[in-house]
């Protein structure tokens, strides 16, 4: 069973593919410190291009209508990322995690790579091509979870994903917070080339030491059905009711956040030291949330703890629906954060309970095109509302959703969830 995790025993010798090499540790853990570090770069980055792609890519003339359509085609959560992620899922139960995991994060590089040329270039065209390939890499994002879903025992599940979380987050704070200070002082192209090398220095983390935990089984692997869109009906009539719990949440979050910096920016006047508090006090709301979604899932129970996390979404929501000024945002982002630590490792509990092990990661790739394809109609939805209805409309469709998705909790998720015997695996 895994420990908890430490920075000074975070690391160490890459392992040969060789049979009978023997390591400090067992692959299991090794994967687990991996993805660690690998969190810690991938955030470090992730950290401020969440809070400032978009105000970017307003200075370079795009238009809040022309970044809602890419948003909801393509981009981190749009339709062709949806698509992507039960493809990636699928395609890592027959050949493996690893490569699937190496090939988003050659995608990703690809993606600022190419946006930091944008900006060189004085060329919005090229963030055209950026947004798909940023799209193309979320096929990795399900088998990410697979991974850890492997290489940890059930009951450690929730609390080493909350701790993958911290490493994700608390890095992407001071990133976020130091680009509000210098984003007047140096230009986008200096971000999105850092992110470039942050996600390149993340590849070789990847690449020298992940491990495939679990071998496809060979009936799987001559499967020809990779991706089949019949499968994936299949799985949704199997667990239509998780899969609509999910979906609930999905669609309002979305329509909440996808075109938040830009609305903000636009509609109020946020400042990029506005954003970088945002950035900071976001992460305080992670941190905090981990004790309780992390730690304390098995206790609290995870139908109560995603009860918390959706009312805290109402809570934020409902904030900058009333008192939209910057004073009051740092205080929404962390209700915001706290809401994430709490949803986002007890989901995790949840599916990977829920889901057998030979076809877990089919299983979370399926779940996440399910909400993907719904989450799609945020940017679109929060945009049509925006240009037609003013400001609030975007939060108040939000808050209905969320209050759908407590509804949906309640009558779908049991108090108290135990382990299936797909779960009976135990990593070393």
């Amino acid at each position: 069973m895994i420990g908890s995790i430490s920075l000074m025993s975070i690391w160490c010798g890459a392992l040969p593919d060789k049979p009978g090499f023997k390591s400090r540790f067992p692959p299991s853990q090794l994967n687990v410190r991996t993805l660690f570090v690998y969190n810690i770069l991938q955030g470090a980055y992730l950290g401020y291009i969440q809070v400032f792609w978009q105000p970017f890519l307003l200075t370079l003339g795009l238009s809040i209508a022309a970044i809602g359509t890419l948003e909801t085609l393509t981009g981190r959560f749009g339709l062709l990322a949806s698509l992507t992620q039960v493809f990636g899922g699928r395609l890592s139960d027959r050949t493996g995690r690893r490569k699937i995991v190496l090939l988003g994060s050659v995608l990703l590089i690809s993606c600022w790579s190419t946006a930091a040329l944008a900006f060189v270039l004085e060329t919005k065209y090229l963030i055209y091509v950026a947004y798909p390939l940023w799209s193309l890499s979320a096929m990795a994002t399900p088998v990410l979870d697979a991974v850890l879903a492997d290489s940890v025992s059930p009951h450690d599940r929730s609390r080493i994903y909350g701790l993958i979380m911290l490493a994700n987050v608390i890095p992407g704070a001071l990133t976020g917070y130091a680009t509000g200070i210098l984003v007047g002082r140096l230009h986008p192209q200096f971000f999105l080339g850092l992110a470039a090398l942050l996600e390149s220095a993340g590849f070789i983390v990847i690449q020298s030491k992940l491990r495939n935990i679990r071998l496809p089984p060979e009936e799987l692997a001559a499967e020809a059905e990779i991706t089949s869109f019949k499968r994936l009906l299949r799985d949704f009539r199997e667990y239509h009711r998780l899969f609509s719990v999910f979906a609930a949440d999905s669609l309002s979050w979305s329509i909440a956040t996808t075109l938040l910096p830009a609305i903000l920016r636009a509609s109020k006047g946020y400042t990029p030291a506005d954003f970088g508090l945002i950035a900071v006090t976001l992460t305080v709301g992670n941190v905090l949330g981990i004790i309780p979604g992390g730690f304390l899932t098995n206790r609290i129970g995870a139908r109560n703890l995603l009860i918390i996390s959706e009312a805290l979404g109402l809570a934020t929501w409902s904030g900058w629906l009333i008192r939209p000024q910057a004073i009051y945002a740092p205080l929404y982002a962390f209700m915001w954060g706290l809401a994430i630590t709490t949803w986002v490792p007890v989901q995790f509990q949840v599916l990977t309970d829920t889901f057998p092990a030979e076809r877990r990661g089919a299983l979370l790739g399926a779940v996440a095109t399910f909400r993907g394809l719904i989450a799609i109609l945020g940017p679109l939805i929060a945009t049509l509302l925006y240009l037609k209805l003013g400001y609030s409309a975007p939060f108040i469709a939000a808050d209905l959703g969320l209050a759908l998705a407590i509804m949906l909790i309640i009558l779908v998720v049991p108090k108290r969830r135990m382990a299936t015997e797909g779960d009976a695996d135990n990593p070393q």
